[in-house]
């Protein structure tokens, strides 16, 4: 299958605790920013399997998975070089009792560190893709939400 042809499915983990945000902190070409913990669904894993795995291979901690809080989908036009498509679920997560978070013995390349970032912190951080708005309307209500391709990274505003 042509990658480019395809959906990509991703889960994430919106991991709280005493009004901090579980963040993974990555230094690339494009310099500091901060990612949810979460990646790829595998064929046939469940949506929470996959957002459990994930927090876990990113972060080290045990995470219960709660509601989903809100669906993203991300689609760059098939006349750009990489065209892609893309819908990513995030959810609820809360931390398991005694489990702690660190990065693991050997993160993905350019991952530097695993932060309990503030609500007033998370407003304001680089992430990506740049749901920090949603999320935190998100955690606050009690239905999810969808929202249609927003610019991944700020350079993209242009």
């Amino acid at each position: 299958m042509d990658y480019h042809k395809h959906i990509r499915l991703s889960a994430r983990g919106v991991v709280v605790r005493d009004e901090r945000i579980l963040m993974v902190q990555y230094i690339d070409e494009s310099g500091l920013h901060y990612n949810l913990p979460g990646g790829g669904v595998d064929f046939c894993e469940p949506m929470r399997d996959a957002v459990r795995r994930e927090v876990k291979e990113e972060t080290m901690l045990d995470v219960t998975v709660g509601d989903l809080l809100l669906t993203y989908e991300h689609i760059e036009p098939e006349s750009q070089v990489n065209a892609w498509h893309s819908v990513s679920f995030f959810f609820r997560c809360e931390p398991v009792d005694g489990s702690t978070a660190s990065l693991p013995p050997n993160p993905d390349p350019n991952e530097t560190a695993v932060v309990w970032m503030p609500y007033d912190e998370f407003r304001q951080c680089l992430l990506y893709p740049m749901v920090n708005d949603h999320i935190l309307q998100a955690l606050k209500r009690k239905f999810s939400q969808f929202i249609e391709t927003i610019p991944i990274a700020p350079d993209q505003y242009q």
